[in-house]
């Protein structure tokens, strides 16, 4: 694929062609850190909870979603099932506009993020 943007050093246009493997290299340390966090959250997670999620499995949304092969790469990693909402791209704003439209769960999510 041919890419355009500018370059970083000499701030003028450029088009480079990239591989699909280079995509892929750059992609294998963020997936393996995704795969830590979310062991990582699973160990603080109520059991009844985490229970549910290993029977039922874990339902990627948004964009990066939509990422080809994450959601087997994430099955055989965790050993859960991983499914890829049939809405991912509409998904995160959804959510964003039901949060805004109630005013208590607006609060939670401020709270939480403190």
């Amino acid at each position: 694929m041919i890419i355009s943007g500018q370059d970083m050093v000499t701030e003028q246009p450029k088009e480079v062609t990239i591989q699909s493997e280079d995509v892929r290299a750059a992609l294998v340390e963020p997936c393996e850190d995704m795969v830590l966090s979310i062991k990582e959250t699973f160990k603080k997670t109520n059991p009844d909870l985490a229970s549910d999620i290993i029977q039922n499995g874990i339902l990627l949304t948004g964009g990066g979603g939509l990422l080809s092969g994450l959601d087997r790469y994430l099955t055989d990693m965790l050993e859960i099932p991983v499914w890829v909402s049939e809405t991912a791209l509409t998904n995160v704003v959804t959510g964003c506009l039901k949060v805004l439209e109630t005013p208590t769960a607006l609060r939670q999510t401020l709270m939480r993020s403190k």
